[in-house]
C-alpha cells in the first residue's frame, strides 16, 4: 500500500499461501513494489514500513543497503502491539492494576482542554476520532505537537 495526501492505495497484492516466508522472498516483493511505484505510478517513495518480525527487519535492512534514499521504520501499530503484548504476559492482577492506572491517566488527560505543560495562551484542538487501531496512538500525539511551545 502507499499513502499520499491522507489517502491509502493498494499497489500489489501477493498470494503467499504456498511460498516459504523468507527474507529473500519478502525482499523481492518489496523491490517489485518500489519498481511499480517508480515506473508505473511515477512516484518516488521516501519510506517503506513493514511489521516488526525478524524476517521483515532483515529485509528492511537489506532494502536500506540497496536504496539508501529510503527510510525503513517498523510499523508503529506493531510496536504498540508488542508493548501491549508485554503487559498481557504479566499475571492477571498486575495487568488489571496497570490497565486501571492507564484508564485513570487517559480520563484525566481527556478532561483537560490542554495538558498542564502547554502554553496557556495557545489553544489546543480536541483529539480526533480514530478510525483505525494504530491511529488511536498516533492521532492524540499528533494533536499535542502544536501545543508544545517552540524551544528558544
Amino acid at each position: 500500500m502507499i499513502t499520499t495526501s491522507n489517502r491509502v492505495f493498494t499497489v500489489k497484492v501477493y498470494d503467499t499461501t504456498v511460498e516459504k516466508k523468507t527474507t529473500g522472498n519478502l525482499l523481492i516483493m518489496m523491490t517489485e513494489v518500489l519498481d511499480i511505484l517508480k515506473h508505473e505510478w511515477g512516484v518516488t517513495p521516501i519510506a517503506f514500513t513493514t511489521d516488526a518480525s525478524g524476517e521483515s527487519r532483515k529485509a528492511q535492512r537489506l532494502l536500506r543497503s540497496e536504496r539508501d534514499n529510503l527510510v525503513t521504520p517498523d510499523c508503529y501499530a506493531h510496536q504498540i502491539n508488542l508493548i501491549v503484548g508485554d503487559y498481557f504476559k504479566t499475571n492477571g492482577i498486575a495487568f488489571l492494576r496497570y490497565a486501571s492506572e492507564a484508564n485513570d491517566l487517559i480520563t484525566w488527560l481527556r478532561s483537560k482542554t490542554c495538558p498542564y505543560w502547554t502554553n496557556q495562551s495557545r489553544t489546543c484542538v480536541p483529539w480526533p476520532k480514530c478510525p483505525f487501531r494504530h491511529s488511536a496512538c498516533s492521532n492524540p500525539l499528533d494533536s499535542l505537537l502544536p501545543c508544545i511551545p517552540p524551544s528558544p
